[in-house]
């Protein structure tokens, strides 16, 4: 089974091949780092899981996360992480070690409530329990939290009782901000035939259900599918978020995940810190 959340990423990765779905992995990533920390003068957030997920199954036995992780705790930097995956509860003490010296911020990734849903959109993540189980261990640790949600999947991850019910979950969680990225979902270029493969295993019906959210000769393009339920889903986010006091502004969470924090000596650096790498 393809996982449709992941085809963008796949054919956009030159590393990616085709023919048999294998990823390198880097394993003296943990002494490049050492190095480069080294020299470093002076100390900012390290981001990890931009690009990829961090805590793959490959994780378990190669434990390059955990090794870096435990390489910027012993620098005293900081780190921002972007996951899916429970897997990191593994690494909670070496978390809760960088929190107690500089800053630890952890981004999770949600899609959907429906469990079902979740493992024939995602069959290699973790589960919808396990993510809530994530947050709400991360909150118990004291380590803050940013989600975002998404990609809205028309005729699938779009309706309101989902919405809401992710937003509840991260009410429960006391996270600092939800990021959300719009109410549909956006294809690069060359992936239209594989994210429309994925759609065919889901239903045989719903290719043709995108194509007819495209604009008059768009079909077959790469484009933007927007959900039906736009309006009424960005309504009840704005409106919901606001209540709840969630923080939403991508310029507010960038610089949430982003800012360093020394509390040892109390020092704070600046976002123009961050990028002498």
């Amino acid at each position: 089974m393809c996982s449709i959340l992941s085809c963008d990423a796949k054919l956009a990765s030159s590393r990616f091949r085709e023919s048999d779905g294998e990823l390198e992995a880097k394993i003296n990533a943990p002494d490049l780092l050492e190095v480069t920390l080294r020299r470093k003068q002076s100390r900012c957030m390290i981001m990890v899981g931009s690009a990829s997920e961090p805590y793959p199954k490959e994780e378990e036995e190669l434990l390059l996360m955990r090794r870096s992780l435990e390489v910027i705790d012993r620098f005293e930097f900081g780190v921002s992480l972007r996951t899916k995956s429970i897997r990191l509860l593994r690494d909670l003490d070496v978390l809760k070690s960088i929190q107690r010296k500089t800053r630890c911020v952890v981004e999770v990734m949600l899609t959907t409530a429906d469990e079902a849903l979740s493992a024939r959109l995602e069959p290699a993540e973790s589960t919808v329990a396990e993510r809530r189980q994530l947050l709400k261990a991360l909150r118990d640790a004291g380590i803050p939290t940013v989600v975002t949600l998404g990609p809205v999947l028309p005729y699938l991850t779009d309706s309101l009782e989902n919405l809401q019910t992710l937003l509840a979950d991260c009410v429960d969680a006391k996270v600092y901000g939800v990021l959300l990225n719009g109410f549909g979902v956006t294809l690069r270029a060359g992936a239209s035939a594989y994210f429309f493969s994925c759609l065919r295993e889901l239903s045989p019906e719903l290719p043709e259900a995108y194509e007819a959210l495209l604009p008059p000769g768009k079909a077959g393009k790469t484009a933007s599918f927007l959900s039906p339920n736009a309006e009424a889903l960005a309504e009840f986010f704005e409106t919901s978020t606001a209540a709840c006091g969630l923080v939403t502004d991508p310029e507010d969470l960038f610089a949430f995940r982003h800012a360093f924090q020394d509390r040892r000596g109390g020092q704070q650096l600046s976002l123009f810190d961050l990028y002498d790498l």
